[in-house]
Formats: structure tokens, C-alpha cells, sequence
């Protein structure tokens, strides 16, 4: 399981409002000064995010200013992961190689294009696998454990 935690901004019902916030792992990174990567985390780190989730397994009432903890399979990562990097990319390449293929007199024109219509055909998947999932429970975070209370009460154990 991946965790990450939050803090609940609004209560109703069984169902819980998580805010989180988008943290970059580069400030403990040596290299931080020489990599790209930490200029982007830089412009985006901090930024807030909201998450619904369902409190109906947890034993005590959960309340505004919690600390909680969200956990998700990482399973479902590595699906995501292959959905948003790797079959876009799949495609790209496919759609090159297939349209030099098919057209090699047209130079490189023909990879371009190729290589455009293949991460568009890739992009299209993916917005219809996101569109066939966005009710799968198996894609949602769930709440793992309260990690704090707001009134400083004791912590609850794992669900």
C-alpha cells in the first residue's frame, strides 16, 4: 500500500473530505541544484489537492482537523503508470515505424505523422479507460487509519 496523509477539511455522513498536499522528495536529494526536475517540483510543490473518501469502516467518528492517513494499492499505480507513460509512448513509436513503413518515399514527414497519430490514438485510450473506470472502487484511495485527532485525542489503529 502507498500511503499519504491529509487533513480533513469537511465531514458528511460516512463520507470525508481529505485535503493533501503536493510534496516534492528534492529537498532531500544532494543533486538538486543540477537537475531539471527540481526547478518543476519547485512550481508545483504545495499545491492542494481534495479527495473524497468513505469513513463507514472506522470504529470512531472522524472530525474537521483530522489527520488521517490514505492509503492505495500499488497495483493500481503501476496501472496508472502504464496508462499515462507507457502506452502513449508505445503508440508514438508503433505509429513511426508503421508509417515509415508504409511510406518510406515521404522522409521523415511520414515518422512525424506517424509518430503524432499514434500518441493521439494513445491519448484517446486513455481518456476512455479514465472514462470506463471513474466509478471503480479499485481507483479510489481509502482511509487507512486517523493519525491525529484534532483535539489531540489518542490515535485510532489500523482499519
Amino acid at each position: 500500500m502507498m500511503l499519504e496523509n491529509g487533513r480533513v477539511v469537511a465531514v458528511d455522513g460516512h463520507r470525508v473530505w481529505v485535503e493533501t498536499r503536493q510534496n516534492s522528495a528534492c529537498g532531500a536529494c544532494v543533486a538538486k541544484a543540477g537537475c531539471g526536475q527540481g526547478v518543476l517540483n519547485g512550481l508545483f510543490s504545495g499545491k492542494r489537492h481534495f479527495i473524497q473518501v468513505d469513513s463507514r469502516h472506522l470504529a470512531a467518528p472522524i472530525q474537521v482537523h483530522d489527520e488521517v492517513e490514505l492509503a492505495i494499492d500499488e497495483h493500481v499505480m503501476l496501472k496508472g503508470s502504464f496508462w499515462v507513460y507507457v502506452l502513449p509512448l508505445l503508440l508514438m513509436i508503433g505509429g513511426a515505424v508503421l508509417a515509415q513503413s508504409w511510406w518510406p518515399s515521404a522522409g521523415d514527414a511520414s515518422a512525424i505523422s506517424g509518430a503524432v497519430a499514434g500518441l493521439a490514438g494513445g491519448l484517446a485510450l486513455l481518456r476512455l479507460h479514465a472514462f470506463v473506470q471513474r466509478n471503480n472502487p479499485a481507483y479510489r484511495p481509502v482511509l487507512h487509519r486517523v493519525v491525529r485527532h484534532a483535539d489531540g485525542g489518542p490515535l485510532l489503529a489500523s482499519c
